[in-house]
């Protein structure tokens, strides 16, 4: 079966943090942790969200979601909120792709929050980079949620799981520069 979530009104964006129907359990109180989901959303909406919540507290939390635009496409949105200051980082999906069948994972390192996703069945992961400082979310709870809908839009979660062992997401490898020039980039 499915976890069927409707997707009410509520957001966790900007200083709005009132998001309904989030389903959380705690996250493993000692070291790193990765939480999966597999999951769909029926219905539209301008922000339509469903995905990955990391919740401590209204300010300090981490959310990996899809989020419909207002032109109708989707984008997947890695969003922290560190001590009441929020930041994001955003990433297309592949044309034409919607969340049908989206596979997320949200990794806490023990010091950083960051987000890897796959639209084929986990046979690919694209990172969403080197993520966030995990600073403030102590023993958060993890889980999923839908919102900023109308109600009428469903998130349906296939599965939930901490994932063991935990799956870094992919990093980049420090370079020596060629002779003549200097790295820029430090990994």
């Amino acid at each position: 079966g499915q976890l069927r979530i409707n997707a009410q009104s509520g957001d966790l964006s900007g200083g709005a943090v009132d998001a309904k129907n989030m389903v959380l359990q705690p996250a493993p109180a000692e070291g790193p942790w990765a939480a999966a989901t597999q999951f769909s959303m029926t219905g539209a909406d301008d922000y339509l969200q469903g995905g990955l919540v990391a919740w401590t507290s209204a300010t300090n939390y981490a959310k990996f979601v899809a989020m419909e635009k207002p032109d109708g496409d989707w984008v997947l949105e890695l969003g922290r909120r560190i001590n009441g200051d929020m930041v994001y980082t955003n990433a297309d999906l592949p044309e034409g792709a919607a969340p049908d069948d989206l596979q997320l994972q949200m990794v806490s390192t023990g010091t950083s929050i960051q987000g890897r996703w796959s639209v084929d069945q986990g046979a690919t992961w694209q990172s969403m980079g080197s993520g966030y400082p995990s600073t403030g979310l102590v023993a958060p709870k993890v889980g999923v949620a839908a919102y900023n809908g109308t109600g009428s839009q469903v998130g349906a979660f296939d599965w939930f799981k901490m994932v063991e062992p935990v799956v870094e997401p992919d990093t980049c490898e420090a370079t020596e520069a060629d002779p003549g020039y200097r790295t820029l980039f430090d990994g």
